[in-house]
């Protein structure tokens, strides 16, 4: 579409709109909007802010961004929902070992961080969940996988990583998936 992409989630009923900064999803039956918006990543005090437009490039069901030579975006549209993943191809400039990447919110959902900081619940303005954030995982070159978590903070969400230690590249993968209702005492049939 003129100024970037859109994709289909038949599973999810979700309409995903990509452009240059971030991207913004609906379900078709309406009722809400949310996306996510990179900021900046690296290290405190050491930020690269996140500007001009990404080399964006498309495969199947993938849409990249290479934001620059250190950080590839990317998002995996399939059944289980929108992935929205991280390739970071090399240690970026600073010192520390808590590498952040700050992301604005797009649309009317507000986040809600978890205890265990693993995933966010994005809610209405009635305090409803819509749809989750989480099953994030963080690795390294070798597999290891590296501890990281969510934080809000006023501007957004933050996704912090513990790399000491770590061998580059990064690979950080969160998915986002509809939340649902279940009852606790369903049957077999129901």
């Amino acid at each position: 579409m003129e100024g970037g992409f859109e994709a289909h989630n038949p599973g999810l009923q979700w309409q995903i709109r990509f452009d240059d900064r971030g991207f913004l999803t609906h379900p078709q039956a309406g009722g809400w909007q949310w996306g996510l918006e990179l900021q900046s990543y690296g290290f405190p005090g050491h930020e690269c802010a996140v500007t001009g437009k990404p080399r964006v490039s498309t495969a199947g069901q993938r849409v990249s961004y290479d934001w620059d030579a250190t950080l590839q975006e990317w998002f995996l549209n399939d059944p289980r929902g929108l992935e929205h993943g991280f390739n970071v191809r090399q240690r970026p400039a600073g010192e520390g070992d808590r590498l952040l990447l700050h992301l604005a919110v797009r649309g009317g959902l507000g986040p809600r961080v978890q205890a265990s900081g693993q995933s966010v619940h994005f809610v209405d303005g009635q305090g409803v969940v819509a749809l989750t954030y989480g099953g994030l995982a963080v690795r390294d070159a070798d597999g290891r996988v590296l501890p990281a978590r969510f934080e809000a903070v006023v501007e957004g969400l933050e996704l912090a990583v513990e790399e000491r230690g770590a061998r580059y590249p990064l690979t950080i993968d969160p998915i986002a998936q509809q939340a649902y209702l279940k009852a606790s005492n369903t049957g077999s049939n129901e």
